[in-house]
């Protein structure tokens, strides 16, 4: 009389043990064989292409949005890091126009120590000033903490009174800015003159050696030959003038004065070269209400690319620039609190402890391939940024566990002897079945051959059984990961 015995397991790793209520009794020279399985093993892979390649990101609640697009390639346990990465990049680029709240903020998403995928957001570094940092000056250049920074010596004509960071500008909501005390008087023998803000390719190792050339993005502001302010941007050395004269005269130098703003700003994929004008139309003090916003150009960037900022002093020693205003928000930087004595922020216009701006933040996964791989279980999750915070994060609701999922399965009956040999070990073993791995959505596997295979189990006597141990294993005897309950169905004859 044949005997059904349905087994379950919610063991991750497909182990049973099974105690049934009263003895089986197997007769002498019995049989076994697989009836059906059923198991979802933990998808170990995610296939990316322009199906399914978007993520949507949307910004103050919902009237800004981008669709980010990660990298398409076929990601797994090794992996993994690279669709991170791409997931980083993207959201980095993709920045709306920076706000108090964004300025400074980089994403990042790795494996937390739980071994949960977290998407973070960081702003180590937004309140305060590049001289409470650490930075590095040439010889030629004269810094006062609380006052202001100017060339004092060098050779008139040469890029060499620079005041730079080793550290690069960060590679996310990035920005570099300084404030102007003073721009010199025109003097021809003096060469070019003037302050110039830039982000150059490599660090400083040898100042004396720099050109113009050397500029890979820079805002040059200075006096022309009728000592009115005259501003370029330089893109790969090359200078280009905003004209400050004649009918195609731009009305920014009607607001920009020898105490403006200058920055560069990183957002929605590009560089940005600013200025920042008072709507007064008259010279400023050091809190001055700077208001309006000039972009002088925006250059593609590929966020990756390393840039380093610098702050020349070009011409006579009378060009100089507010040491406490110099802000950067860089790559190695660790957390900061606010500072006492903050200074006026151009987009703020006010000091940045007064400001507590947010912005709601939403992460969506359009489709299940990247969200599930990733071990999400919401399609959408919220951000809230606020300049009071540095840090914020969504963690995965479930572990991140893919596993290298073999081509076929083995299941084994443990404590039930059969006639079953496997060449991989050249070994006999307790086999009861070999099954291909199926195409089942989520990873679902499920079995039942059209006729069972019955395999003989080596009792040449009576043997009561109540309990039954068996596994499912990878075809190179390794364990697999599961989700959920898994079930075997055997029919034994005898």
């Amino acid at each position: 009389m044949p005997k059904l015995l349905r087994l379950t397991t919610h063991d991750i790793n497909a182990r049973f043990n099974t105690r049934f209520n009263s003895d089986i009794v197997l007769k002498p020279n019995s049989r076994v064989a697989l009836q059906n399985l059923s198991m979802e093993v933990v998808r170990n892979e995610a296939v990316v292409d322009n199906t399914n390649d978007i993520i949507l990101v949307s910004y103050d609640g919902g009237s800004i949005y981008h669709d980010i697009e990660v990298a398409d390639a076929t990601y797994n346990s090794s992996n993994h890091q690279d669709l991170l990465d791409s997931i980083a990049l993207q959201l980095n680029k993709n920045f709306p126009k920076l706000t108090s709240a964004t300025m400074g903020t980089k994403w990042t998403c790795f494996d937390d120590s739980e071994g949960k995928i977290t998407i973070k957001w960081n702003r180590p570094n937004y309140n305060k000033s590049w001289e409470e940092q650490s930075i590095s000056k040439s010889d030629n250049v004269s810094v006062t903490p609380t006052t202001t920074t100017e060339r004092s010596g060098g050779t008139v004509g040469n890029y060499d009174a620079i005041y730079y960071s080793d550290k690069d500008i960060l590679r996310g909501a990035g920005y570099f800015r300084i404030k102007l005390d003073r721009l010199a008087t025109y003097v021809a023998a003096n060469g070019e003159n003037g302050v110039l803000l830039s982000l150059l390719t490599d660090k400083v190792d040898n100042y004396a050696s720099i050109t113009s050339a050397d500029i890979k993005f820079g805002i040059h502001i200075y006096k022309d030959t009728s000592d009115s302010i005259a501003i370029q941007y330089i893109v790969n050395g090359v200078p280009t003038l905003i004209p400050n004269t004649g009918p195609t005269a731009n009305p920014l130098y009607t607001n920009v004065d020898s105490k403006s703003f200058i920055e560069f700003k990183l957002y929605e994929k590009q560089i940005h070269f600013i200025v920042w004008g008072n709507s007064s139309g008259s010279p400023s003090s050091t809190d001055g209400a700077y208001d309006i916003e000039y972009i002088l150009h925006s250059h593609d960037y590929d966020f990756e690319t390393p840039l380093f900022p610098a702050v020349f002093f070009l011409g006579s020693n009378n060009n100089r620039i507010y040491t406490k205003n110099v802000r950067l928000a860089y790559e190695q930087s660790t957390n900061f609190s606010l500072s006492e004595d903050e200074e006026y922020d151009p987009i703020l216009g006010v000091t940045n402890q007064d400001n507590k701006t947010t912005l709601t933040t939403a992460i969506q996964f359009p489709t299940d391939e990247i969200r599930d791989f990733l071990g999400f279980n919401k399609y959408t999750s919220i951000f809230i940024f606020t300049s009071s915070t540095s840090t914020s994060s969504i963690i995965a609701d479930n572990k991140f566990q893919p596993t290298d999922i073999s081509d076929s399965f083995i299941v084994m009956l443990d404590n039930i002897p059969l006639e079953s040999f496997d060449a991989y070990d050249n070994s006999q073993k307790s086999m009861l079945a070999v099954i291909p791995k199926s195409d089942g959505v989520n990873g679902e596997v499920i079995y039942e051959p059209n006729y069972p295979t019955f395999i003989n189990i080596n009792n040449d006597r009576e043997m009561l059984i109540r309990n039954v141990t068996a596994r499912i294993l990878k075809n190179d005897l390794a364990e697999i990961v599961t989700n959920g309950l898994t079930t075997l169905t055997l029919i034994i004859e005898g």
